[in-house]
């Protein structure tokens, strides 16, 4: 049986052969996965993007229409939309905000501009997959 580690940024149990090389570690091993540490390199637009990317995959796999929503338009919806919808949250480094469906993918929402919200991660956790009326 092979010993396996956990990856801080992803919480994986991974081989340990899929964590780098690091000495200042007690184990001799980074905290973070290969495909976490790259991840810390990239850009924030970078990471904004890949994330956009899974939600359009999830999207088209629960049926909603294609919808060109790249990191320029997150960047313009964060300057335009300053706080957090549910609870009024000035957004922040500290406090930053999430990517919200008004109607959830899973209810049938589409990933369009006209069904999409910010919302700080504790509001948007705790809306889940309910529409406002349902809150």
């Amino acid at each position: 049986m092979a010993i396996k580690k956990r990856c801080s940024g992803c919480k994986r149990a991974l081989a340990r052969s899929k964590f780098p090389k690091d000495k200042s570690k007690p184990d001799g091993l980074n905290t973070l996965c290969f495909e976490c540490k790259k991840d810390v390199n990239k850009s924030p637009e970078q990471r904004m993007s890949d994330k956009m990317h899974k939600g359009k995959a999830r999207a088209k796999r629960g049926g909603a229409t294609k919808v060109h929503f790249n990191a320029g338009l997150w960047m313009r919806l964060r300057r335009e939309q300053l706080n957090c919808l549910h609870c009024g949250v000035l957004f922040s480094k500290e406090i930053p905000p999430t990517l919200d469906h008004i109607v959830p993918l899973n209810r049938g929402g589409q990933h369009t501009r006209a069904n999409i919200q910010l919302l700080c991660h504790s509001c948007n956790a705790s809306k889940q997959d309910k529409l406002e009326e349902e809150l």
